[in-house]
């Protein structure tokens, strides 16, 4: 109860395969032709019926099979030289290292059989970065010696409070200066520097309050021309007007004059600003360099400046 093919040379030996009668199932091949035995593909049935129904059945399509690729043959051939021996504890590579810069290193005793001793390539970075950390701090300490021997001074950040109500004003300085002279009701004297120089070469900023009678009705012009006057006449002979602008001091119109000495070496340079105090007293700020490699930096006049204030 088989159909026998007629040309079996292409159709695949014995198997399962998709029924043609019932795509659902499986039907077995014997080789030559298709048997009455079929396989459900339900989900856990397997089991085996038969069917009488298969005389016009066509054989199963060939299953071609590709051809093998053929690969490549690969030989691994031994090499030539002999591995190199690994190095013993007794003959590892020692790294030299500069004892001029005592380093306290506490180095544990060696021991060729302890499987926990650091290895040289390890020492080598731990030496090589102390080496580095010792360049860092000696490049630092370089820059703190060059910067204290060159002409210009650092600034200083902290600053200290002063108030004379007496003289109707208040500042703030920098800590670096050192009070030359203070009097209280009149004004207050700084050295920039060092305060143990001669006073001819002394770096000095000072801030003085007028006596308030009868100043308040004169103009701020006269006033500049005045206290211009009396300054060239007591201690700038050999002194030239620089410039002359309008400027702000204590939060108020102020002028700002400069003068400089160019017969002297190095040029000794004044300048004097002229306002007034909220109550009418003139106001005067003066700043004379004689050594300008320890004058006041252009911030700190700046900041020094601005935090003058009246009421």
């Amino acid at each position: 109860m088989h159909w026998e093919a007629a040309n079996t040379k292409e159709i695949v030996g014995p198997g399962w395969h998709p029924d043609p009668l019932d795509p659902a199932r499986l039907r077995w091949w014997d080789g030559t032709a298709w048997a009455a035995r079929i396989a459900k593909l339900e989900a856990g049935s397997d089991a085996i019926s038969w069917h009488a129904s298969i005389a016009d059945l066509a054989p199963p399509a060939p299953q071609m099979v590709a051809p093998p690729v053929p690969t490549v043959d690969i030989s691994i051939e031994p090499p030539t030289q002999p591995l190199p021996t690994p190095l013993s504890a007794e003959h590892a590579i020692s790294v030299p290292v500069d004892v001029s810069v005592p380093v306290d290193v506490e180095v544990a005793p060696t021991n060729a059989e302890d499987p926990s001793r650091a290895h040289p390539r390890r020492n080598r970075r731990a030496w090589a970065s102390l080496a580095a950390a010792v360049l860092v701090i000696a490049a630092g300490a370089g820059v703190g010696t060059a910067m204290l021997g060159s002409d210009e001074r650092p600034t200083v950040a902290e600053h200290i409070t002063y108030r004379d109500d007496d003289a109707d004003f208040a500042l703030r300085y920098p800590e670096a200066w050192h009070v030359g002279k203070r009097a209280p009701g009149e004004g207050i004297n700084f050295i920039v520097g060092s305060s143990s120089v001669p006073t001819a070469e002394q770096n000095t900023v000072s801030v003085v309050a007028g006596t308030s009678d009868g100043q308040a009705s004169i103009r701020l012009e006269d006033l500049v021309v005045s206290t211009s006057t009396d300054l060239i006449a007591r201690d700038l002979v050999n002194f030239r007007l620089v410039s002359a602008t309008e400027a702000r001091l204590a939060a108020a119109p102020a002028f700002r004059v400069e003068f400089v000495d160019t017969t002297t070496k190095p040029e000794v340079r004044v300048v004097q600003y002229t306002g007034r105090t909220a109550s009418g007293r003139p106001l005067l700020v003066g700043i004379t360099v004689r050594e300008p490699r320890t004058q006041a930096t252009d911030k700190e006049l700046a900041e020094f400046l601005a935090s003058i204030t009246s009421s």
